[in-house]
């Protein structure tokens, strides 16, 4: 009887035999009936794919389909939109339909605001830009949002919107995308705008600000020329700082947009052109009240394309701006300013102090202390018609002999309004004389706000970014 041969002697022959070498897992090789180990396709269609993806000759690859105005994805109106920015410098396109005459916002909305910061750019059919974004309209931040556009729509016809990565929008930052980089688009129509007719004591808004630190966007179309719309606006917050803000891109618009602010007792407190594309008016220690804006362009001009929108915000009084107690008319009875000791990030040392101030009544002239800093150099620096105020006053430096040594003229149009630098201060107090020379303008709207330093190095210009003026 033969010997019986083990089974593992068998097992080793057979592999001996095999001149292929077999690989545990890549499906046990090229056995009869199978397809020679291919597999299908990764993809036939973009929702068999992850986030920020497409299906690409049955792969899987980055990107969308909405990357040009011929691929525009189609909004509707009162619509929210998904979009993800993937891959690097990825811009999506959007269109919408617009009948001529609608107010809109569009808005977008991170997923994970650790992943990027979306710009949005509204363009007529033709390619001309309406307006951009790449934050609030203002330039600053919003907590409900990533970036926000508020526009009027004059023509009808297809509106074009590109969402990208505002490092791609502004050209001077790294530009991300990620499949993870996903955001919601939202198109809304604007309610809040002024119409027609309207006037002093017939506002077409009456609105409400109750409390601080929120924007009430409001609308404005100067339908004709000369055309001059009004608001109403009542302020709960008591002395607070009160902003009109702009808009920073009016590129689809004609207008200049110019504000004026009326007490109830129709004094009138601010007056400002120019607030728009970066421009503003504000007043400090605004008093809790009714209120009168009217809005209107620059050269009293109107039509279709003269829109703009305003930003009306209510701030808790800076504390670090202290008012002025008179009286404090003559250099003998100066408001002594308190000034704030601090130290660079280098270990230089400098004192500040801050004031705001009226010029109450024709020939006020208001006078401050600062305290002795001898060797330091003094800086004073001055706002009002900038911000809206009625009046531009002079700056005058005087030193501990009563002696003249320098002085700033007022202007309208320049940031500060006046300013005096360089200043080595000798031993002793130093005072300051702010007065308007022309006595034009008096009363509640003929205000300014100032800020003081002195320097125990040399501080630099203004313009030269060696100190800030109230703003």
């Amino acid at each position: 009887m033969p010997a019986t041969i083990p089974l593992v002697l068998i097992l080793s022959l057979n592999l001996g035999c095999s001149d292929k070498e077999i690989d545990p897992g890549d499906g046990g090789g090229d056995g009869g009936g199978g397809d020679g180990g291919t597999s299908g396709p990764e993809c036939t269609e973009d929702t068999d794919c992850g986030s920020g993806e497409i299906c690409e000759e049955d792969a899987c690859v980055d990107g969308d389909r909405n990357n040009s105005v011929d691929e525009a994805e189609r909004l509707l109106w009162e619509d929210t939109v998904s979009g993800v920015i993937n891959p690097v410098g990825d811009v999506d396109y959007f269109v919408f339909t617009a009948d001529g005459g609608e107010w809109v916002r569009l808005r977008t909305t991170l997923t994970d605001p650790e992943l990027g910061d979306t710009a949005i750019t509204l363009r007529t059919a033709a390619g001309k830009v309406v307006t951009s974004s790449d934050n609030y309209p203002t330039g600053g931040s919003s907590s409900s949002s990533d970036a926000t556009i508020y526009a009027y729509l004059s023509q009808a016809g297809d509106y074009v919107v590109e969402v990208e990565d505002q490092g791609g929008y502004n050209g001077n930052g790294e530009d991300l995308g990620d499949p993870d980089y996903a955001y919601t688009l939202e198109l809304l129509t604007w309610n809040q705008v002024t119409e027609e007719p309207d006037g002093i004591g017939s506002p077409s808004i009456e609105l409400e600000i109750p409390g601080a630190n929120t924007f009430y966007p409001l609308g404005a179309l100067l339908e004709t020329e000369g055309d001059v719309d009004v608001v109403e606006i009542t302020v709960g917050l008591s002395s607070s700082n009160f902003w009109l803000y702009g808009m920073l891109d009016l590129s689809g618009s004609d207008a200049e947009p110019s504000v004026r602010l009326w007490s109830e007792d129709e004094e009138l407190l601010v007056q400002r052109s120019g607030v728009g594309e970066g421009g503003y008016a504000w007043y400090p220690y605004l008093p809790a009240g009714t209120y009168t804006v009217e809005l209107f362009d620059a050269d009293l001009g109107g039509g279709a394309d003269h829109w703009f929108f305003l930003f009306p915000i209510a701030f808790e009084p800076a504390d670090s701006y202290p008012f002025e107690a008179e009286p404090n008319d003559d250099q003998a009875g100066a408001q002594a300013l308190e000034m704030t000791t601090t130290t660079t990030s280098g270990g230089s040392t400098y004192g500040y102090g801050n004031a705001t101030g009226h010029i109450d009544s024709a020939g006020d002239e208001d006078w401050y202390r600062v305290p002795a800093r001898s060797g330091a150099e003094l800086v004073v620096c001055l706002s009002a018609a900038i911000g809206g105020s009625l009046a531009t006053p002079d700056i005058e430096v005087y030193d501990n002999s009563g002696a003249l040594v320098a002085s700033g003229a007022g202007t309208a149009s320049t940031l500060p309004n006046a300013s005096v630098e360089d200043i080595v201060m000798g031993s002793g107090d130093y005072t300051i004389r702010i007065v308007d020379p022309d006595g034009s303008y008096a009363g509640a709207g003929a205000w300014y706000r100032m800020v003081v330093y002195a320097a125990d190095f040399e501080v630099g210009t203004y313009a030269e970014g060696g100190y800030s003026c109230p703003s």
